[in-house]
């Protein structure tokens, strides 16, 4: 990894322990993901093949990262949500260091639909049927025809006119899509959003991964066994750490928030293993299904849990619920969650989207 070593900032903080606070773990955080994982994949992912901008090795708060790093996570054992009533087991794979970007989404949507999966593809190799499935393959979206490119692009675009209707919202979600038609030289290594989860499963699978199952992504959030309050440690959330809303009122109205900053920005919230925006940026797809039960229990986990995923859906539904994680850029963890890890995300349909959702891809080592 080309970790920038923050020693510096360690023996000033060595004179104001006081004044650094956290600084001191978080940079130490930095030093040991440096040393402890390896991005190194046996085969590139198809999205950074022609090392276009976002994906390339431009990204992160310096722009000198691999966009498409994937360092690889040992497994373990551990409590979810820090619980010792959930206690799960997770076999080695890779998560992808930084949410997907427009530049690595855009030769898939440059390919659709040519570029979307056959049966089966994406599957976890622990989890028995848990790859793509043809009848996903719909016509009857929200966003129009799945088959045709300008569903894809009517996602992207943010365009809520086709899913809530011009009253209820007036287009107000566009100005913070990330995609643009045209590559700029802002857009690219934005992560994605306003993206299904229908069309983050399509990508992982073309890019040669899949979606990570929540237990999965709350290993790497907990850092495994350290049971971490945030992916960064236990120092408090603060702006360096992560990009969420910083004013009171919730929800935070539209007009108060800034747009999506580029992947990596904020690289003092890397988790063990050199992940960044696990928390900030845009909420992340699981596989995971919702619940069988209406509305669903908190927490309502898989027990016991060896490489599980909860495939529990409501019967009658012709598409499936789907889970994310919590924290987007909309959020206020200060005054929402008094730690990262004491609750469960949220769920939303297969074929709908919103400007805080996105995804990253995981890998088998």
């Amino acid at each position: 990894m080309k970790w920038r070593r923050l020693s510096s900032v360690a023996l000033t903080c060595l004179g104001l322990v006081v004044a650094c606070g956290g600084n001191i773990e978080r940079d130490r955080n930095l030093e040991r993901a440096s040393s402890d994982s390896s991005d190194s994949l046996p085969v590139p992912p198809r999205s950074c093949e022609q090392q276009a901008p976002g994906a390339d090795h431009r990204c992160g708060k310096n722009h000198d990262e691999d966009c498409c790093a994937s360092p690889l996570v040992p497994g373990g054992t551990f409590n979810r949500l820090n619980d010792p009533r959930f206690p799960a087991t997770i076999s080695s794979f890779r998560m992808d260091k930084f949410e997907v970007t427009v530049g690595r989404l855009r030769r898939f949507v440059e390919g659709y639909p040519a570029s979307w999966p056959d049966q089966g593809q994406g599957a976890n190799p622990h989890i028995p049927g848990s790859g793509w499935r043809t009848q996903w393959f719909t016509p009857a979206s929200r966003f129009g025809d799945f088959r045709q490119k300008e569903a894809i692009l009517a996602q992207l675009r943010c365009d809520f006119e086709l899913l809530v209707g011009p009253q209820e919202d007036p287009r107000g979600h566009q100005r913070f899509a990330t995609w643009t038609d045209t590559p700029t030289a802002e857009s690219e290594t934005r992560p994605v959003n306003c993206v299904t989860w229908l069309t983050a499963f399509a990508f992982c699978a073309w890019d040669g991964g899949r979606l990570p199952t929540e237990t999965e992504y709350l290993y790497v959030a907990a850092g495994g066994d350290e049971q971490r309050e945030y992916p960064w440690g236990s120092a408090p959330w603060d702006d360096r750490t992560a990009q969420v809303s910083s004013y009171p009122g919730h929800p935070t109205p539209y007009s108060a928030l800034r747009p999506l900053e580029p992947v990596g920005s904020r690289p003092l919230g890397a988790s063990r293993w050199g992940q960044l925006d696990l928390l900030g940026g845009v909420n992340e797809y699981f596989f995971d299904a919702r619940p069988a039960q209406d509305p669903p229990l908190p927490l309502d986990f898989v027990n016991p849990c060896n490489d599980c995923a909860d495939t529990r859906t409501v019967e009658g539904e012709e598409l499936d619920y789907r889970r994310s994680d919590i924290g987007n850029f909309a959020s206020n963890p200060a005054y929402q969650y008094p730690t990262y890890l004491n609750r469960r995300g949220g769920v939303i349909a297969a074929d709908s989207a919103w400007i805080g959702r996105g995804f990253r891809c995981v890998r088998d080592p």
